[in-house]
């Protein structure tokens, strides 16, 4: 991804699924004309228990700034207020192997706020909050596995 701004990236573990930061990723445009553009519109995630889900999501993001958008009997959305661009999609049978996505937050205690709450929550312990070095000296993140068995992350780059 030429031009990606410093610190996010795709990543992909050995034999593993490519991994994409969720974080408003902006690039320089292919013609090097230096207009930006967004990457992504919005992620959708299968889940077993919207309910679940929405517990989790509720809490795990709302530290970051997330709001839950929209929720009926078979969805529901989150993003920044005014910008649903996470969907969790109810499924009957296996949602699949799972995906990494990662929240941007605006300062290390939120990272640190998004794990507690998310383990109150119902996550699973996947990476306590600090410094990964080898993503970069100012990658403090967070990890939590999801309800659904989704890698999921708080990432601040200050």
């Amino acid at each position: 991804m030429d031009g990606a701004r410093p610190g996010l990236r795709l990543r992909a573990a050995a034999g593993g699924p490519v991994s994409f930061v969720f974080a408003g990723l902006v690039s320089k445009s292919a013609l090097g004309n230096g207009w930006n553009q967004t990457v992504y519109d919005h992620i959708g995630l299968k889940v077993k228990s919207l309910e679940a889900s929405v517990r989790f999501y509720r809490a795990a993001l709302g530290v970051l700034g997330h709001v839950l958008h929209s929720q009926d009997e078979a969805s529901a959305s989150f993003g920044p207020p005014g910008e649903p661009g996470l969907w969790l999609y109810l499924v009957t049978g296996s949602v699949g192997p799972g995906i990494h996505v990662a929240f941007r937050a605006p300062e290390r205690s939120a990272v640190d706020r998004f794990h507690k709450v998310g383990l109150d929550a119902g996550g699973q312990e996947h990476g306590s909050p600090g410094v990964r070095a080898d993503y970069g000296a100012h990658y403090y993140a967070a990890f939590l596995i999801d309800p659904d068995g989704n890698n999921v992350e708080a990432v601040c780059l200050r």
